[in-house]
């Protein structure tokens, strides 16, 4: 639940320049020169500190930030696709001694077609649904 609320606030902080949430918001520690602070007692999160003379902008009601929904979870679909898509990359590399057996074996033109292959089969760019079939 954090995840969406953190992508609605990057949304939301869209035309602050050289604003990186990354840098400046962390669920549980108050940190960087926005201080921005997250918090969720069970109950969903929320934003619990929001220094708007740090931020440069009024902290954004719920209304505001409920209107980049739609967004924030496509968003958050893409990302949750690139990390399942990396995983599955990385289990079909196999372990870095089983590709320096291969260059040896096969070539390094047969190992980079290998991995290219795999890249391909699984995408980075856009969403992609991982779900196995039946």
């Amino acid at each position: 639940m954090a995840n969406i609320l953190t992508r609605k606030i990057l949304l939301y902080m869209a035309d602050v320049p050289d604003f990186e949430l990354k840098k400046h918001l962390k669920p549980s520690l108050n940190t960087g020169k926005y201080n921005i602070r997250l918090q969720d007692d069970g109950q969903g999160a929320y934003i619990q500190t929001w220094d708007e003379a740090k931020v440069g902008k009024v902290k954004p009601t719920a209304e505001q930030l409920d209107a980049f929904n739609a967004e924030a979870e496509e968003v958050d679909k893409v990302e949750n696709s690139k990390g399942i898509a990396h995983g599955y990359r990385q289990q079909e590399y196999g372990n870095p001694n089983h590709q320096i057996e291969n260059i040896i074996e096969n070539g390094l033109e047969a190992e980079q077609a290998r991995v290219q292959a795999i890249k391909d089969k699984y995408p980075l760019d856009g969403y992609r649904d991982y779900t196995p079939e039946d």
